[in-house]
């Protein structure tokens, strides 16, 4: 696996056939767990993509497929939803330091932080 974030390159195979592609224009791959990762930026580290919803969770999130990592902290948070004080107020009560902020609801069946930004921004 080493040799496969040193390069800037992944080598697919397509019906035995084997295809070249350059890392800076693929987003990710899945493994054959089923798991799926995310490169991004140097491509020499992969983000595993818990949940794909309005924000794409692991213990980093992104907003959309193509945006900036960013670590799953409330503070990061409250930067990327600057006008959604709904949001912030529910970050504050949810994670008030005790409780980690990547848990999962399965009430809900999606991650926390993602089901409280759908309470603050439904119609």
């Amino acid at each position: 696996m080493n040799h496969f974030f040193s390069r800037s390159y992944i080598d697919v195979l397509v019906s035995r056939k084997q295809i070249r592609l350059e890392k800076d224009s693929t987003f990710g791959y899945r493994d054959c767990k089923q798991n799926d990762y995310r490169f991004y930026r140097e491509y020499d580290h992969e983000y595993q993509i818990l949940e794909t919803k309005s924000i794409i969770s692991s213990y980093f999130f992104s907003t959309t497929l193509n945006s900036e990592i960013l670590p799953l902290t409330v503070a990061n948070l409250k930067r990327t939803f600057p006008g959604n004080l709904k949001f912030h107020d529910k970050l504050n009560t949810e994670f008030n330091g005790a409780t980690d902020i990547a848990v999962y609801d399965n009430e809900h069946k999606m991650y926390k932080v993602n089901y409280l930004l759908s309470q603050t921004t439904a119609n």
